[in-house]
């Protein structure tokens, strides 16, 4: 009992709109079942909203209040893990793409860069070439003066 009581307490500062049904559990069943049945409710709650966390707790909590009920709340305690392992799933795989789609910027800007490079190499060759041919021919004029 101490245990459903601390239980309880926690909650109750976790989540104020609970203080008034801590006050009624500490004494009575009626007041577990009340807290048990707002523990199930707002784990509805959480869900439909889709905090999976927050919902999970609530449904802890609430095995806490009514351990008999064990096999009803461990069912939704386990659909709620399988839709956060597959949530974490779904997270890691977006960022293996996130990283192999940064890592195809990064390649593909590599090469437009090395590209840049080879043609302004070759730009200047150009016009190194033409340089040597106007210095021959202009050369070549003034010794002929």
């Amino acid at each position: 009992m101490k245990k459903v009581i601390a239980i309880t307490l926690i909650f109750s500062i976790l989540f104020c709109p609970f203080a008034q049904s801590v006050a009624q559990a500490q004494n009575t069943d009626a007041g577990i079942t009340h807290l048990y049945q707002s523990f199930i409710q707002s784990a509805q709650e959480s869900f439909n909203r889709g905090d999976y966390a927050q919902a999970r707790d609530y449904y802890q909590a609430a095995l806490e209040l009514k351990p008999e009920n064990a096999e009803y709340i461990n069912s939704k305690i386990a659909g709620i893990d399988l839709i956060i392992q597959e949530r974490e799933r779904q997270r890691a795989a977006e960022a293996a793409v996130r990283r192999q789609e940064a890592e195809a910027q990064r390649q593909e800007a590599q090469r437009q860069a090395e590209s840049r490079r080879r043609r302004q190499n070759v730009w200047t060759g150009i016009l190194l070439a033409a340089v040597v041919v106007l210095v021959l021919a202009f050369g070549d004029s003034e010794s002929a003066n």
